[in-house]
């Protein structure tokens, strides 16, 4: 197990790209690093949650707990979160006399394994899921799931409906600012929503690496919608995660998103542009150096793939990227996606990596695709598949078709290639890497050659009018990678 760095130590190991003197004031990272103070949940909790049920999540490991937040408008603020672990061989997930109070989980460090971890991050209008901690759990690994809106995961039914007819997720006395992303953008960049929110991220990173058995060498974070937009600005901030997944969010909000023609649209200009500057994650992902995985639908309503694309392509690390046809935007889609917990066992413990593609790229004529690629360790890819759109509109309209059952390719031209920054390279072959989860039927085990490299290659022709096509390569297991889209000329 790797030594743990002292908070100090980590913060005066942040990369010399990072101190500029904006993010020095903006981000107190020497603080973040620092392990929060704990306490237990408010008692309105334990009442409109249900001890009983408190007690049924504490037999599966999982139990509710507050950690300090930044402070806002002179006072402090606290976070809620549900850490959870294997249960040990009495049901219990660590120390402490009760599931709703949190004692002091750092006791008795001796009888714990040390275990990978993950900071789960929740996405807009949803709060901290015990259900999504216990996918984790089950997995093997310690998890904390943070609230990062200033909620308790229970309904405030004592609340006025939203917009949208509901009743709000409840407050508490302690929270901090309340999710207005575009908000506020005048206020002092620490008393903004994104800065609290982000900074909730780094803090359960804090926490959790000096949970008892945990290995701080190997903690992860992996967040959904808003929640991977969050995961941007973490990973590019905190380079203790030894990886990070996002699921659609994305940077680049300002040209392709849901937001670039409605809340940022209807900024003042000078607003707007403050806003990008401080918040969209685009100018930062080139400080992320540890693996990340991106995980999409073609026709995500919210982040849209040229905004993703640009992410994956900007990151400085080894990335994957996963599209699947289709998915829908959804916590409950985004949960089952087996590349996630993969791609974190490749990481945390080395086991069966997924595939990889190598390079891909279209032919001197224009008339062909091809993608090289290499198996992973243990599942074979066993179908090749070219999905592709004739539209030209708005990409969440979008209809995407998909040729199955792809050729060999004999030989790879040397024009147009991507490599691992997603740029093309003329005469040269890459070295891009990319990943999905989608389950279609068929197995087309010999539908690839294998070049002198060692690597395999397939190739499809370009439906005509196509404007943009990808491949994705399934494996045994039903598990899609997926290289980066292509826009025929």
């Amino acid at each position: 197990m790797t030594k743990r760095q002292t908070p100090s130590e980590a913060a005066d190991a942040w990369p010399d790209t990072m101190s500029g003197a904006q993010d020095r004031q903006v981000w107190p990272i020497g603080r973040l690093f620092e392990p929060p103070a704990m306490f237990d949940v408010p008692d309105a909790f334990v009442s409109a949650f249900g001890a009983a049920s408190l007690d049924e999540l504490q037999a599966q490991g999982i139990r509710p707990i507050m950690f300090e937040g930044e402070p806002t408008a002179g006072r402090s603020t606290r976070v809620f979160a549900w850490y959870g672990r294997p249960p040990q061989g009495n049901g219990r997930a660590d120390a402490g006399a009760h599931a709703h109070a949190c004692g002091d989980v750092r006791d008795d460090v001796s009888t714990l394994p040390a275990l990978p971890a993950m900071v789960l991050v929740h996405g807009g209008g949803c709060t901290a899921s015990a259900t999504w901690v216990r996918h984790w759990v089950e997995r093997g690994y310690a998890v904390l799931a943070i609230d990062h809106d200033g909620h308790l995961p229970v309904i405030d039914e004592q609340a006025p409906l939203d917009t949208k007819g509901r009743h709000p997720w409840m407050r508490h006395e302690h929270s901090g600012p309340s999710p207005g992303y575009f908000e506020h953008i005048n206020a002092p960049p620490c008393e903004q929503w994104v800065y609290h929110a982000v900074a909730s991220v780094i803090r359960a990173h804090s926490l959790l690496r000096h949970m008892p058995g945990i290995d701080s060498a190997r903690v992860g974070v992996h967040g959904l919608s808003w929640g991977g937009f969050l995961t941007c600005w973490a990973a590019a901030l905190d380079p203790r995660f030894a990886l990070a997944i996002s699921v659609y969010g994305c940077g680049h909000l300002g040209t392709h998103s849901a937001w670039a023609r409605e809340e940022l649209a209807a900024m003042h200009e000078v607003d707007r542009c403050r806003w990008l500057e401080l918040w969209d994650p685009v100018r930062v992902l080139d400080r992320v150096h540890m693996p990340f995985l991106w995980l999409t639908g073609t026709n995500d309503f919210a982040y849209w793939l040229p905004a993703l694309r640009r992410s994956f392509q900007s990151v400085s690390g080894p990335a994957q990227l996963s599209v699947r046809v289709g998915l829908k935007h959804s916590e409950a889609c985004a949960w089952e996606l087996a590349e996630s917990f993969d791609f974190a066992d490749a990481c945390h413990r080395g086991r069966a990596d997924l595939a990889q593609v190598v390079a891909v790229g279209i032919d001197e004529g224009g008339h062909c695709a091809w993608v090289r690629y290499s198996h992973g360790a243990v599942a074979r890819i066993v179908a090749v598949e070219l999905n592709y759109t004739l539209d030209d509109d708005m990409w969440p309209e979008r209809v995407w078709m998909t040729v199955r059952g792809i050729k060999p390719s004999s030989h790879v031209s040397n024009h147009d290639v991507i490599n691992d920054a997603g740029n093309q390279t003329g005469n040269q072959t890459g070295n891009h890497t990319s990943n999905d989860a989608i389950n279609h039927a068929g197995n087309h085990a010999d539908c690839a050659s294998k070049n002198s490299e060692g690597h395999f290659e397939a190739s499809a022709d370009i439906p005509q009018g196509t404007t943009a096509c990808f491949f994705n390569l399934i494996d045994e297991q039903g598990r899609v990678i997926s290289s980066s889209y292509l826009e025929p000329s």
